[in-house]
């Protein structure tokens, strides 16, 4: 597992910011990117993990969890 992407759509259509359960990633350090721009960071684990992560305005969002 090196990348994950998606679109997030942002109902709120303002900035905001919102919390994502991750749980299941392999060892490692992984990187959150909104829109190609690094947002955030944590540590895989196999145990459930919250990250905030900030949402620009607009409609949606393109979000992507790299291994670094």
């Amino acid at each position: 597992l090196g990348t994950v992407a998606f679109r997030l759509e942002n109902r709120a259509t303002r900035p905001h910011e919102t919390h994502m359960r991750i749980s299941g990633m392999p060892s490692g350090n992984y990187a959150i990117s909104i829109n190609g721009s690094p947002v955030a960071s944590f540590s895989g684990s196999d145990q459930e993990q919250i990250v905030r992560v900030p949402l620009p305005s607009g409609q949606d969002a393109a979000v992507t969890i790299a291994r670094r």
